[in-house]
């Protein structure tokens, strides 16, 4: 947690929140072991990061006062993925989270199970808390998410102005496309078992390019965590240029 989380229900007046989470009180004593007076770096989820100092900690709840709030960073990419086994899509869900995922689409593909439609991941606010490991890991993310799950394609994803379907049939990398960074980044990743052919041709009728991000064979969640690598690298270099 390199953000500690705070949200806008727990606000009392003005600066001033309470948090009575137990898990997120466990973290800052074990862990960050802090104490009245401390100043704690902040993630005001929906709303910005800034800092905060401990005012009152007790056995079950903490009082912190908002010095600063700033809104800067925007997460830059939108997925598309395949349903998959729910152990993997909660590591996607966390860690894309970190790497500057700001939607994630969820999708019964040809070869998806379908009973990953009623995993229990996506039942009430059970997956919100992968979310959340996933910005207060960040640290330069305030907002959370989204996760919309449909049984099949969506023909309004054609409506995206960059996207890409990862393809190892590809013959293109990202270096090989000119990636306005300023834009919003779509990517489509197939399932555990893959695309099919049919989808693959029905992604590209929607306007999304093929890219191939390596000539292994890779999992669902390593071809996410790389693609958005490769991306940051691209992104981040172009900043320091």
């Amino acid at each position: 947690m390199n953000r500690f989380l705070i949200f806008e229900n727990e606000k009392l007046s003005a600066n001033t929140y309470e948090i009575s989470d137990p898990e997120r009180l466990e973290h800052l004593k074990t862990v960050l072991k802090s104490s009245v007076g401390d100043i704690l770096k902040i993630t005001l989820v929906d709303q910005g990061i800034g800092d905060a100092y401990i005012k009152e900690l007790s056995a079950n709840s903490l009082t912190l006062v908002v010095k600063n709030i700033s809104k800067k960073n925007s997460a830059p990419y939108e997925l598309i993925v395949g349903l998959s086994r729910p152990p993997t899509l909660k590591k996607i869900l966390e860690h894309a989270t970190t790497l500057g995922v700001s939607s994630f689409n969820f999708f019964k593909a040809t070869l998806s199970e379908k009973s990953y439609l009623d995993a229990k991941l996506f039942k009430g606010q059970y997956l919100q808390k992968y979310l959340r490991y996933g910005i207060s890991q960040a640290a330069i993310y305030h907002q959370l998410p989204k996760v919309n799950i449909y049984h099949e394609v969506q023909s309004e994803w054609k409506n995206r102005e960059q996207k890409y379907i990862l393809s190892p049939k590809a013959s293109k990398s990202f270096l090989d496309v000119k990636i306005d960074f300023t834009k919003k980044i779509t990517l489509a990743i197939g399932p555990e078992r893959g695309w099919t052919t049919d989808e693959i041709d029905y992604f590209k009728n929607l306007g999304f390019n093929e890219i191939a991000i390596s000539p292994a064979i890779l999992r669902v969640e390593t071809a996410v965590f790389t693609s958005l690598g490769q991306l940051e690298l691209l992104r981040n270099k172009g900043a320091i240029n």
